[in-house]
């Protein structure tokens, strides 16, 4: 079965996008955004995002499956890219605009095994469908940190 997953995206007047899955809208700013005040989680936080959301929900459900207790879990997820200038368009830049690394520290607190927990990260690792993809292209560094 190879099923297909569809979004439905628009823009605001207001310079952002609202992104349409099933039941559910959120909203999107630009690509690239330094600024606090900006309208809307930009495009590449929302995909290092989902990146974390993948892998702590992941990790979750798998520990759960296992009968594995997690009392606390975090991802903290960063990303690079290339040349964010020439993303930004700015004159005389040249280059690529692609991520060139992300890093994912999970930290987990839980009464499990060390080994227990290595076992689940390791099966997240192999299934994400994420981390598979962005392999690809960027240097991922993932770690798991036992709280």
């Amino acid at each position: 079965m190879n099923h297909t997953w569809t979004t439905r995206v628009g823009s605001t007047r207001e310079g952002t996008a609202i992104v349409r899955t099933r039941a559910h809208s959120f909203v999107v700013g630009q690509a690239l955004d330094f600024g606090a005040a900006s309208l809307g989680t930009s495009a590449l936080e929302a995909m290092l995002g989902a990146l974390g959301a993948d892998i702590v929900l992941r990790f979750s459900d798998l520990s759960n499956r296992r009968r594995l207790p997690i009392d606390q879990i975090e991802a903290r997820v960063t990303g690079q890219l290339q040349n964010e200038l020439f993303a930004l368009g700015v004159v005389g830049e040249e280059g690529e605009p692609s991520l060139s690394q992300a890093t994912v520290t999970l930290s987990v607190a839980s009464p499990a095994t060390p080994e227990a927990l290595q076992s689940v990260w390791m099966e997240v690792l192999k299934r994400s469908p994420l981390v598979a993809t962005l392999r690809k292209g960027a240097t991922l560094n993932l770690e798991m940190q036992l709280l």
